[in-house]
């Protein structure tokens, strides 16, 4: 059966462009546009699945650490520099096998 995963970011703007922080893993990406950014978002996350997947690992994020304690700090209140849009969660995988990704704001 395969595993669920629970990813959850921290979306915010940068100074050229908008960030997708994950905090579980250190994973981030960037975009000019937030619809953009999501799509990057998924494509960075399944691409790790997949390689998972491929290489016949049991743990897509295994040896990634957790984001910054920074990216933490902001998903939870104000934090200079860090002004976050939305905290987002989104489920991979579990029961029933591929990961039909939802992410959206």
């Amino acid at each position: 059966m395969a595993k669920a995963h629970i990813i959850r970011a921290v979306v915010f703007r940068g100074r050229n462009a908008w960030v997708a922080q994950c905090l579980d893993h250190d994973i981030a990406t960037q975009a000019d546009t937030l619809d953009t950014l999501l799509y990057e978002l998924e494509r960075i996350v399944v691409a790790h699945l997949i390689v998972a997947d491929t290489d016949g690992l049991s743990d897509p994020f295994a040896g990634i650490p957790k984001a910054p304690h920074r990216f933490w700090e902001a998903s939870r209140a104000p934090h200079p520099g860090i002004n976050v849009l939305s905290v987002h969660t989104f489920r991979l995988g579990g029961p029933g096998g591929a990961p039909p990704v939802g992410v959206g704001l």
